[in-house]
């Protein structure tokens, strides 16, 4: 049985539809995503510059390493709140080796 014209321009609008809102759905979560990356990122730089302020610059490679290798937004933001108070490199290894 053959479609009409109508069925098959029907058709036609409902994929160009299900395109358009695929498209929006994934720029909008790719800008989340790009949103919460560089977040992480601005955080381990401020972490970063806070230990290198309080411990000197520069940091031993096992307490890079740990911030650098940190995705977590908020454990990041425990530890920023930690460093700022920070007066040893072993507390500063205490606090990084906690994800609490």
């Amino acid at each position: 049985m053959k479609e009409s014209k109508i069925v098959q321009q029907w058709k036609k609008e409902a994929r160009e539809e299900g395109r358009i809102e695929g498209e929006t759905k994934g720029r909008t979560e790719g800008r989340a995503k790009g949103r919460a990356e560089g977040r992480v990122t601005t955080l381990r730089r401020n972490l970063l510059l806070a230990l290198e302020r309080r411990l000197g610059s520069p940091l031993p490679d096992d307490l890079r390493s740990r911030v650098e290798d940190q995705k977590d937004a908020a454990v990041l933001e425990r530890w920023f709140d930690r460093s700022l108070d920070v007066t040893s490199l072993d507390e500063a290894r205490a606090f990084l080796a906690s994800t609490k």
